[in-house]
């Protein structure tokens, strides 16, 4: 199975590396050892999702968001 095609694994797998990088590179503080690293595995999931989702079809989705905020100008 390739882990790429699907948007949950992918996500699956950058919440995973997220978590294992965050526990390598610091201990927690709190009093369970890895809170910390495991809440920010969860927290990149899902912003890996959405991201995924504006970043499809050569972000489509951005560029019209960013068309949509930007002054059009006055024809002379």
């Amino acid at each position: 199975m390739r882990l790429d095609r699907n948007r949950c694994s992918n996500a699956l797998v950058v919440g995973s590396l997220t978590a294992l990088g965050d526990a390598d590179s610091h201990p927690g503080d709190d009093g369970f050892l890895h809170a910390e690293a495991l809440l920010s595995g969860a927290v990149s999931a899902p912003l890996s999702v959405v991201a995924s989702f504006g970043f499809e079809d050569r972000a489509r989705r951005l560029r019209a968001a960013w068309a949509g905020l930007r002054p059009r100008r006055a024809l002379p």
